[in-house]
C-alpha cells in the first residue's frame, strides 16, 4: 500500500491527512516507510481499530522502515502485540519549510504487510520494554517508576531535555546513555519531539520517559510521560492555543509534569499567550548555554519566572541541554561543545527513582548549574521548594555554600530584587521581613564577566493567591 501526500492549498504550510487500511488475518508484521519531498518534515501515527497508538514516527534520522510486530517486539517507539480486526488508521502531519514547493506531492508513506516474522529483522539487544506486549496498549505500565537505583539522600544530577536520532538528534539512544554517564549524570529524561519511548537500552543512568510536544507556537516537555501525547488526529490540537491547554490539562490529570521550554528563544519561543499558568509545573530557564542566542533568552526567562514567583506561583525553574549534537561538535560562534547535562539540573531526593525525582522537581528542590558548580542553599536548614511560616521581624538564617573552581559572585534575590552580593565560599545571612504576608529568596551564581553559572529555586515564606492567570499576563507585566 502506498499513500501519496498532496498539498492543494497554496496558502498552507502544513498538511494533515488520514488514511485507512485493513489487515489480512494472517498478517504478522507491518513495515512502514515515510519518504518526504525536499524541504518537508513529517510525522505519522498508526492507530489500531481499538484506538490504541501502535507506532509513532517523526522525521529525522530514525532508522527506516519502522517495523511493527504482532508476536515479537521489532522496533523502538512501537507497541507490539495482537493485531485486532477492523479499520486501522494512519494519521499524517507534514510541515513545509521556507523555500519548499507549496503545491503537489509532499511525500509518500508505504506500508507492507507480511505473514511471517523474520528472525533477522528482530532487534536483538538488551532492550527494556516498558509496555506489556500481550495487551497491545500504549501504556508504560512496565516502566519501573518506583525502582531505586540508589537509596541515598543527596543531590542527583540530571538533564530534563534530550534528543536522539529518533527525532532530530545526532546520537543514538545508546550514545545518549554513554555520554550521560561520561558527564556524571545520575538521570535524564528522554524528550524526543512528539514521541514517547516505549523501550530503552539498559543503562547505568536512570532514563525517565518523556516527550517534547513540538508545535509552531511553542514547545513544552512532558516529564514522566506514560502515554503517547496524541491520539490519532490530536496532533492538530498542538497547533492551537486551546489545543495545547487541553493537552497540558490532560497531562496534569495523569500526573505528568508540564515544563515550558526555552520560552524566549528566537523562533522557538513560547507564543501561547492563553497558557493557563496553573497547569505549568516547570519553566526551562536555561536552555543549552553554548547556543549563542540563549544568553539573552535565559536572562529574559529569569525575569518572567520571577514575575510568576512574585505573584505567588510556585513554578520550578529548571535547565535542559536540548542536546542535538555529538559530544565533539559545537554550534556556530561557540567554542564549547554542546553536551548532554550542560546545564545540569540537580534534584535533592531521598533516592534515585523516577517517581522520587519527578516529585522533588515538582516541589522545587532544584538548582541548575554549569561546570560542575555545586550550590548548597538553605534557610533555617530547609532547602529550595520549602514553604516556611512567615512572621514580621522574625529573623531567618540563610546559608549559602558554593563549590566552584573559578572566581564568582553570588546574587541574593529577595522578592525579585538583588538583596546582596557575596563572593565567599560559605556565607550566612540574617533575613527579616517587615510584612508577614508572602516573600521568597533564592540565589544566582555568576562569573566575573556577569554570565550565569548557576541558580537555585526559592525558599518561600508564607503563600499568596496569584493574580496573573495566563502567560500573556506575565508578558504584559514584563513590558510594564
Amino acid at each position: 500500500m502506498k499513500f501519496i501526500l498532496e498539498q492543494t492549498k497554496t496558502n498552507s504550510n502544513s498538511l494533515f491527512k488520514k488514511f485507512t487500511l485493513r489487515l489480512a488475518p494472517e498478517t504478522c508484521r507491518l513495515s512502514i516507510k515515510w519518504t518526504p519531498e525536499a524541504g518537508k518534515w513529517g510525522s505519522y501515527q498508526l492507530v489500531d481499530p481499538k484506538g490504541e497508538v501502535r507506532a509513532h514516527y517523526i522525521g529525522g534520522r530514525t532508522p527506516q522502515p519502522v517495523v511493527l510486530g504482532r508476536d515479537r517486539w521489532q522496533a523502538p517507539y512501537t507497541i507490539s502485540g495482537p493485531f485486532p480486526e477492523g479499520e486501522w488508521v494512519v494519521h499524517v502531519v507534514v510541515l513545509g519549510t521556507a523555500g519548499s514547493e507549496p503545491l503537489g506531492c509532499w511525500g509518500t508513506i508505504e506500508i507492507q504487510c507480511f505473514d511471517s516474522e523474520k528472525e533477522s529483522e528482530v532487534i536483538e539487544s538488551d532492550e527494556q520494554l516498558w509496555f506489556d506486549n500481550k495487551k497491545a496498549s500504549f501504556d508504560l505500565g512496565l516502566y519501573p517508576w518506583n525502582r531505586m537505583l540508589v537509596s541515598e539522600h543527596r543531590w542527583y544530577k540530571g538533564d530534563l531535555h534530550t534528543h536522539t536520532i529518533y527525532s532530530d538528534g545526532k546520537m543514538t539512544r545508546e550514545e545518549n546513555n554513554v555520554t550521560a554517564k561520561c558527564n556524571q549524570l545520575d538521570f535524564f529524561v528522554a524528550t524526543d519531539h512528539n514521541i514517547v519511548p516505549t523501550s530503552w537500552p539498559v543503562s547505568d543512568v536512570l532514563v525517565i520517559p518523556g516527550t517534547e510536544v513540538t508545535t509552531p507556537i511553542g514547545h513544552y516537555n512532558q516529564l514522566g510521560a506514560r502515554r503517547d501525547p496524541f491520539i490519532g488526529s490530536e496532533e492538530q490540537l498542538a497547533f492551537t492555543s486551546d489545543g495545547l491547554n487541553r493537552l497540558q490539562k490532560r497531562c496534569r490529570n495523569h500526573g505528568i509534569l508540564n515544563s515550558v521550554n526555552h520560552p524566549f528563544l528566537t523562533e522557538w519561543k513560547w507564543l501561547v499567550g492563553s497558557t493557563d499558568l496553573s497547569l505549568i509545573d516547570c519553566i526551562e530557564i536555561w536552555n543549552d548555554p553554548t547556543y549563542k542566542a540563549n544568553q539573552q533568552a535565559t536572562e529574559r526567562a529569569l525575569k518572567a519566572w520571577e514575575i510568576m514567583l512574585q505573584d505567588g506561583r510556585h513554578v520550578t525553574g529548571v535547565g535542559g541541554s536540548d542536546s542535538h549534537l555529538r559530544p565533539n561538535e559545537t554550534y556556530p560562534d561557540s567554542e564549547e561543545p554542546s553536551l548532554i547535562g550542560d546545564p545540569g539540573t540537580y534534584v535533592y531526593a531521598s533516592c534515585l527513582s523516577a517517581d522520587e525525582i519527578l516529585s522533588q522537581i515538582k516541589k522545587g528542590c532544584v538548582f541548575v548549574s554549569r561546570h560542575n558548580c555545586k550550590i548548597d542553599f538553605k534557610v533555617n536548614g530547609e532547602r529550595p521548594g520549602t514553604v516556611l511560616p512567615i512572621e514580621s521581624d522574625k529573623p531567618y538564617q540563610a546559608m549559602l555554600r558554593v563549590v566552584f573552581d573559578q572566581p564568582y559572585r553570588a546574587e541574593w534575590i529577595v522578592d525579585g530584587q538583588i538583596f546582596s552580593r557575596s563572593k565567599a565560599v560559605r556565607v550566612v545571612k540574617t533575613l527579616t521581613f517587615e510584612r508577614a504576608d508572602y516573600h521568597w529568596v533564592r540565589v544566582n551564581i555568576r562569573d566575573t564577566s556577569g554570565r550565569l553559572v548557576g541558580f537555585t529555586n526559592p525558599v518561600y515564606f508564607g503563600n499568596k493567591q496569584p493574580v496573573l492567570l495566563t502567560w500573556g499576563d506575565v508578558l504584559e507585566k514584563m513590558n510594564d
